[in-house]
């Protein structure tokens, strides 16, 4: 048994997984099945608890492993709970790494984009050294394609002025028939 799991590491060495707050408590030890400092995102779904997002956050940092919640800028009510959020996420659960993405296409608050987020310098101020964001590569058809490439400009554009690296993740579509 203990060769399949090490074989089962190994496998999955340098890759990340995702899960949400309600999957994270049903496990109950992650090092039994990823290496120390994987990370981990977190999944925010609509009429996600924030605080069960930074609870699960700060269990899964103790486990030590790298924990990167997501931030839909969509879900946030406004830019107070956006500062508790990350503050939240920071100073409790002891996060560096975010992944912020526009989130759902149903606002729940004044809050836009990724780029909003962005803009207010609270990942500075609370000192994410990693900021993930989203990419379109194939597009999204709630976007057009001229108003992402502009956000991908305005992203660079904010890349050039912070301390924190930041990258594209996207989801991978599959294409063809099915049989």
């Amino acid at each position: 048994m203990n060769d399949q799991i090490n074989n089962i590491k190994n496998l999955i060495k340098n890759y990340t997984i995702e899960t949400t707050p309600k999957v994270y408590q049903q496990i109950e030890d992650l090092k039994v099945l990823l290496t120390p400092n994987t990370s981990v995102y977190i999944t925010y779904l609509p009429d996600e608890d924030p605080k069960n997002i930074v609870n699960t956050a700060k269990k899964i940092k103790d486990e030590g492993f790298e924990p990167i919640p997501h931030l839909p800028a969509r879900s946030i009510k406004d830019f107070d709970k956006l500062k508790q959020y990350l503050g939240n996420l920071s100073e409790i659960a002891g996060v560096s790494k975010i992944l912020i993405i526009g989130g759902s296409g149903v606002q729940k608050g004044i809050i836009s984009s990724s780029l909003e987020v962005l803009q207010t310098g609270l990942t500075d101020i609370f000192n994410y050294s990693q900021i993930g964001l989203a990419g379109h590569p194939e597009g999204n058809p709630d976007i057009s394609n001229q108003d992402l490439d502009n956000a991908i400009i305005e992203k660079n554009k904010f890349a050039k002025n912070t301390d924190a690296k930041l990258y594209l993740m996207h989801q991978a579509l599959s294409v063809g028939k099915s049989t």
